[in-house]
């Protein structure tokens, strides 16, 4: 369902059910949430300052691993029969994946319980990791990226893409994570063109370091261990100078300067 359609849909009953995002700005199409009167929310990131107004069920819980995690939760304590096919345990599972890091962060007893009840489900584990699996062109972009990376100080690692090149947004991600298995590495840090007016910073941790906080300070989101921000008309180094600022302040708040 595209935007248009979407808005024909709705009527005085309609139901909006928000995943994995807490403020309308961030919805797939902000102007079809604008309009519905009932929203549920489920969520794992932390409580933005533009919440959605009034919802009639709000389950956001920034512990989890992912939203799936929360839905896997909910799906349990239903009263009646919940009917999934294979692809939607599969794309669920590989969702799963993503926000784990391939359950390396953020993982708990109740992901992998989680995990568990999307196998039951007949889940697809062989096909989750298959759509994960990078592109050609990606794979060059994402060791491109990593290749730049330098030492901003002895636990966390920045890399910057080259000013004349656009970079896929997933590239950018898998550079972090790339990055992050760096021996001592707790965050991680690469700056790209997505297009000509857009930069954007990814940004992944894998302990001690709250990479959403440092995104929020630089106007961007996301959770503990992983989050973003874009900015537009910016340069690459300018981009680059802010982060390096930001990382400085947040350090310096925690007496690590």
């Amino acid at each position: 369902v595209d935007n248009a359609a979407g808005l024909d849909l709705i009527g005085p009953d309609t139901l909006v059910i928000l995943v994995d995002h807490n403020t309308p700005a961030r919805a797939q199409f902000p102007n079809i949430a604008e309009k519905v009167n009932t929203i549920v929310v489920i969520d794992h990131h932390r409580r933005g300052e533009e919440f959605i107004v009034s919802p009639i069920l709000t389950y956001l819980e920034p512990a989890a691993s992912s939203s799936v995690e929360l839905i896997v939760e909910l799906c349990e304590y239903q009263k009646v029969e919940l009917k999934f096919i294979e692809l939607d345990a599969t794309i669920m599972y590989a969702g799963m994946l993503v926000d784990t890091n391939y359950f390396k962060q953020r993982v708990g007893v109740r992901t992998f319980q989680s995990a568990a009840y999307l196998r039951d489900l007949q889940a697809n584990v062989t096909q989750a990791y298959e759509f994960l699996e990078d592109s050609y062109d990606e794979t060059l972009q994402k060791m491109s990226i990593a290749k730049a990376a330098y030492q901003y100080n002895p636990y966390i690692l920045v890399a910057a893409g080259n000013e004349e090149e656009y970079y896929q947004r997933t590239a950018l991600a898998k550079a972090c994570n790339t990055l992050l298995d760096v021996h001592g590495i707790k965050a991680t840090f690469a700056i790209g063109k997505i297009n000509q007016n857009t930069v954007c910073v990814s940004a992944r941790s894998s302990k001690d370091i709250n990479v959403q906080v440092i995104m929020e300070n630089m106007g961007g989101g996301g959770h503990f261990g992983m989050a973003a921000a874009q900015f537009s008309d910016k340069t690459i180094e300018e981009v680059r100078l802010l982060l390096e600022e930001t990382l400085e302040n947040y350090l310096d708040d925690r007496g690590e300067m």
